[in-house]
């Protein structure tokens, strides 16, 4: 399901300007005097300002904000979490209000980030109970923040929903910084998206599976699939693409139970709790032997989304156990909280 209609005018112009340097940056729309131009803010740019430049920016947002020329007059909204975040950004506080390491209000056209509040070695760490699967924290990072940027653009400019907005960013990933590490990063961050919903508690892992399904680690997947073909498509032709893996995240990829729609990680996790009811609790080889066993069994049919999401599960998960196995601790290169991206109304 689209979000909104998606304006590739806006899009071109941020793929083919250089990346932002300011902390508040406004991207024309495209469309001469019609309100279709987009604000994004990047708190983690105010921490090192000084107090005259953190005004300055300030100045810019309430502007852009109340002049017309995004979808309305959005001050009124905005003003008071702005001042709020920027403070709190300068005092070095991981801790911003409402943004969640990305968030875009699409009505607004309002994207704010926090790249700070969003790490790569965190997050794998929160998902596997300490657990490292990074050789390369530095590198990793200026990938995660270069990604979390390209995903929440692709939600803000093209309306795409999480699946569809990873897609965009592996493949913005595979265009502007091609190469093994890129790959080897995305097939991590692939991995992450699919295991999670197994490894969170009932409540986390119904919310992952409704917002953040199977379909998210398989865009990312297909993007790396293709990374040859991806470097010179369109950005229609990527669109297109994008919006096939939203739909995996949708009902029309869910299973009817009891004449209700279930996702079908939510009724995996069940099925695999009953053979190791401890596997939201990461263990290596926990997930592989028991996700097999139903494999084995043919208890889920050849191309239903039960099979497929199982069978993609238990690859990431092997991939993952191989890596946790193999890697010493890592001392991440900061210390923050590591939300999910967001999307607001």
């Amino acid at each position: 399901m689209r979000m909104s209609e998606p304006n590739f005018d806006a899009y071109k112009t941020h793929i083919t300007q250089k990346p932002p340097v300011e902390a508040v940056t406004i991207t024309d729309g495209g469309q001469h005097g019609t309100r279709d131009d987009y604000i994004t803010v990047d708190f983690d740019k105010f921490r090192s300002l000084s107090s005259k430049e953190a005004d300055r920016l300030t100045d810019k947002f309430i502007k852009a904000a109340s002049d017309g020329r995004i979808s309305k007059n959005v001050l009124a909204d905005f003003e008071s979490d702005f001042r709020e975040n920027v403070a709190l950004a300068r005092s070095l506080d991981p801790a911003l209000e409402g943004t969640s390491g990305g968030v875009v209000y699409k009505k607004s056209h309002i994207m704010m980030i926090d790249s700070w509040a969003d790490s790569f070695i965190e997050r794998a760490e929160g998902v596997l109970g300490g657990r490292n699967i990074s050789e390369n924290s530095a590198n990793d990072e200026r990938l995660n923040r270069q990604y979390l940027r390209e995903h929440e653009v692709a939600h803000q400019m093209l309306g795409l929903d999480e699946a569809g907005a990873d897609y965009m960013a592996a493949a913005r990933l595979l265009q502007t910084s091609p190469g093994p590490k890129t790959e080897d990063f995305l097939q991590r961050m692939a991995d992450l998206k699919t295991v999670s919903p197994y490894l969170s508690d009932n409540q986390r892992s119904d919310r992952l599976s409704k917002t953040y399904g199977y379909g998210c680690g398989e865009a990312i997947m297909a993007a790396l699939g293709d990374e040859k073909n991806i470097r010179n498509i369109s950005v229609e032709e990527m669109y297109d693409n994008a919006q096939m893996y939203d739909l995996k995240n949708t009902d029309y990829r869910s299973v009817k139970v009891d004449g209700n729609l279930v996702r079908p990680e939510i009724i995996i996790r069940e099925d695999i709790k009953k053979i190791n009811p401890d596997i939201q609790t990461y263990k290596p080889g926990d997930f592989v032997k028991a996700g097999q066993q139903i494999l084995d069994s043919k208890a889920y049919p050849i191309g239903t989304p039960q099979h497929e999401a199982l069978e993609n599960a238990v690859e990431a998960f092997q991939r993952i156990d191989k890596a946790v196995t193999e890697m010493p601790p890592l001392v991440p290169v900061k210390s923050a909280a590591a939300p999910q991206p967001t999307i607001q109304p």
